[in-house]
This record gives C-alpha cells, structure tokens and sequence, in this order.
C-alpha cells in the first residue's frame, strides 16, 4: 500500500482548535488598536483647540490689554467635529501675570467637569520693555 501525503484528521482538529483560540484574540487587540487610534486623534484635535483658543486669547490680550477674568465657555469647529471649550481667566499673586485654563471637549454638558483635555497658559505684561505683552503655554 502506497503511503498518502496529507494531514490527517487529527492534526486537522488541532489546527482548527489553535485557530479558534488564537482568532479572537487577535481580533480583541485589533480593536483595541483601533479605539487608541481614534482616542489619540481626539486628544490631538482637542489640544489643537486649546491651543488655538490660549493664542486667541494672548492676541486679544495684545492688542486690547484686556483678558479674561472669569469664566466663559463656546465653540469651535475644526476637522468636521463642533468642539465645546469652557475657559477660566484668574488672577495670580503677581499682578502682571494671568493665569488662563481652556477645557476641550465634544458635550456641551460634561466640557467643564470631564474634558478630553485641559491647556493651562500664562498672559504676561512686560513692564521692562514698554509694555510688551506676551504668553507662556505650560
């Protein structure tokens, strides 16, 4: 009898057996991998925003002197999305310098308590070279 090249049905078995094991969690860590990837471009807009809005404000804060002191909040559209910022302008312990918090996220309604994320910067007045004013991101 002539031998026949082949698996047989046992190792057939085991092979389906290792894939059925090994199957889902390879799909598992795909989709993990896809979330972080969407959570990670939501954190790059959001801080873009922030970013944006801090510099609004240093520009503002130029050519007005004036700045924030208290709290406001609004919108911005960037990259398809409506992104909602609440902002919050305090005053320091050094009369020259105004701290300003922007929190970004996509819910109107969570943007103050949970925000995708937080930009903390600095407005500052120079009063060394004829009033010059500027900003200090964190």
């Amino acid at each position: 009898m002539k031998k026949q090249s082949g698996f047989t049905l046992v190792e057939v078995i085991v092979a389906m057996a290792i894939v059925a094991v090994a199957l889902p969690a390879l799909l598992t860590v795909m989709m993990t991998q896809a979330d972080n990837a969407v959570s990670i471009r939501e954190r790059t807009l959001a801080e873009w925003v922030a970013i944006n809005l801090l510099e609004e404000h240093r520009l503002n804060y130029q050519l007005s002197g004036r700045v924030l002191n208290g709290r406001d909040t609004g919108e911005a559209e960037l990259a398809g999305t409506t992104w909602y910022w609440h902002a919050e302008g305090k005053v320091t312990a050094v009369e020259a310098i105004r701290n300003l918090k922007i929190s970004v996220g996509t819910d109107a309604s969570t943007v103050k308590d949970e925000p995708i994320t937080t930009l903390s910067g600095y407005l500052y007045e120079d009063t060394n070279t004829s009033g010059n004013r500027g900003s200090n991101r964190n």
